[in-house]
């Protein structure tokens, strides 16, 4: 969370701290067996170096926070593995991990601009990897995503699985069965939050949709075609948070500019 959304009167009844305060970052373990962080260190963007037996449990996460008093008022009862010194940068920086023998271990820059999500760059949403089991590339900005909730999940997982959707909505089938009978997939409506909505803007055609933020679980993927021959893969023009756990997404087309009736269709690829 490197830039923080203000802090209200309850999270700071002194008037002391700034939005900064409030910065965190957190590493996720993904393996099966505890992870030893004595001597782990960043060695780019801010100085933190973890102590002695810290130790982070499978499937647990190590939370380092740059000012403990505020992160407490923000997010009483998480735990703090660690504080560090220096800012997170709000234009975004390189970030360079170290283990405890100088290997690395992540050497990374993120931004804040586009394509990199807005949302964590000034509205207070945290930056989050997409689907981190993966072990995605963190260089990448389509592996990021603004997180679900303001201020983020720190100490906790922000994805929702498939399985997890559906037992959570009484959905039953399998991915491509359409248990509510809208006429899509339940996998689609995995990702999507309603149908996409078209418009023609100066002889091109503009698309959104609202995606499910915490849908790290498939891949929507929107072509565009002429002819129902060749098929265009269009990637978001831009992508906001609209605070209820959806993000709208918007593609331009020039397929359609000067020409006749065109084709659009999406699908969703589980991962």
């Amino acid at each position: 969370n490197y830039r923080p959304a203000e802090p209200t009167a309850a999270e700071n009844p002194g008037g002391t701290f700034d939005r900064g305060d409030f910065e965190f970052l957190e590493l996720w373990n993904r393996g099966a067996l505890p992870v030893d962080l004595t001597g782990v260190r960043f060695t780019d963007g801010i100085d933190l170096q973890f102590g002695s037996n810290t130790v982070i449990q499978p499937g647990a996460y190590a939370v380092a926070v740059k000012n403990p008093a505020a992160f407490a008022a923000r997010y009483p009862g998480v735990a703090i593995a660690a504080t560090f010194g220096g800012s997170l940068s709000n234009e975004g920086e390189r970030l360079v991990l170290n283990g405890s023998g100088g290997s690395v271990i992540r050497d990374f820059t993120y931004n804040n601009a586009f394509p990199w999500p807005a949302g964590a760059g000034g509205d207070g949403y945290s930056l989050v990897l997409v689907s981190p089991e993966t072990n995605p590339d963190h260089n990448i900005a389509a592996n990021w995503r603004t997180s679900a909730a303001m201020h983020g999940t720190p100490g906790a997982g922000d994805s929702q699985s498939y399985a997890a959707w559906a037992a959570a909505n009484g959905i039953t089938g399998n991915p491509g069965e359409d248990d509510n009978h809208d006429g899509l997939a339940n996998l689609i409506d995995y990702v999507i939050a309603g149908p996409p909505r078209f418009t023609a803007v100066n002889g091109g055609l503009t698309i959104q949709l609202d995606q499910n933020i915490r849908a790290d679980g498939a891949d929507l993927i929107l072509q565009v075609s002429p002819d129902l021959l060749a098929w265009t893969s269009l990637a978001p023009v831009s992508a906001v948070n609209n605070g209820n756990g959806t993000q709208t997404l918007t593609y331009a087309s020039p397929l359609f500019q000067g020409r006749g009736p065109g084709f659009a269709r999406m699908k969703a690829v589980q991962k």
